[in-house]
């Protein structure tokens, strides 16, 4: 007589209580991940208008006016820098309303596709970065207001910024 063999697999029930756990596991993990890899984005941006807005100061020292070109600037960026403008991987880095006594840099984001459309901007005469977004982008918003809840007036009209 041959000895009777146990079913060793699994049954349809358990492989679909498992399913649904990575599912319910996944759709919660991944919009944090997605969250952190943005902010990590951002944190790129953030260190290339703060190095920026160094050396236009250190500019300014020296010189009395700011510039409306990074080949101006004692410092070597990422990229290669044109004129008014540099890009990197993530970033296209511009210096705006350049003038004697004021201008502001501009870091946008080369992929657009992203939590809503948002720049990095260090305003000279504020003396800090901002997380920008248009007033009438949530998703931006929402995602500016992940450094800071509160915003303050922005010098351009339709915009909001968040204080980094």
């Amino acid at each position: 007589i041959y000895p009777v063999q146990k079913n060793l697999g699994f049954t349809l029930i358990e492989l679909l209580v498992v399913v649904l756990i990575i599912g319910i596991l996944s759709a919660v993990a991944l919009p944090q991940y997605t969250k952190a890899v943005e902010k990590s984005r951002a944190s790129e941006g953030i260190t290339l208008v703060r190095a920026a807005a160094q050396a236009q100061k250190a500019f300014y020292l020296a010189n009395g006016k700011y510039t409306a070109d990074f080949s101006d600037l004692d410092f070597t960026f990422p990229g290669n820098p044109s004129g008014s403008c540099f890009n990197t991987k993530n970033f296209s880095v511009c210096l705006h309303d350049v003038n004697a006594s004021s201008m502001h840099i501009q870091a946008m984001r080369s992929d657009r596709n992203a939590t809503g459309l948002w720049y990095i901007i260090f305003y000279i005469q504020r003396d800090k970065p901002d997380c920008v977004a248009p007033a009438s982008d949530a998703a931006a918003n929402r995602f500016c207001r992940s450094f800071n809840p509160v915003s303050e007036p922005c010098p351009e009209t339709g915009f909001n910024c968040y204080a980094i």
